[in-house]
């Protein structure tokens, strides 16, 4: 689990991430980031019901996103507010792959 510190919960925030945030994708993701002037990074995390109907797999998704995001944090740039959005091929293939993607993304960012 994150830290409390690093959620991005508010609805306005994650719509001002969206909207004028700058867009990097990968194979199996995509990472929208948008500055903020917290000092502190903030991440969410989308698996739309597009990757799966299934609620369990939706959640075992997010469940490993977030696992990488929270090894990584202490190398993480402050500063950031950061969706990640899964896209429908990542539900077939293995952990280490979407892991593997998921880090080059947050490198090509400039987020690691």
């Amino acid at each position: 689990m994150l830290p409390k510190e690093h959620r991005l919960k508010r609805d306005q925030d994650l719509k001002s991430v969206f909207t004028r945030g700058g867009g990097v994708s990968g194979r199996f993701f995509y990472l929208k980031r948008y500055p903020n002037q917290l000092g502190v990074s903030r991440f969410a995390f989308v698996v739309g019901s597009k990757v799966s109907k299934s609620a369990v797999l939706r959640n075992k998704i997010r469940r490993r996103m977030r696992e990488v995001v929270r090894l990584r944090l202490p190398s993480v740039r402050m500063g950031m507010d950061i969706a990640v959005v899964a896209k429908p091929e990542v539900r077939t293939v293995s952990s280490l792959d979407a892991r593997q993607d998921l880090e080059r993304l947050l490198k090509r960012a400039n987020i690691l």
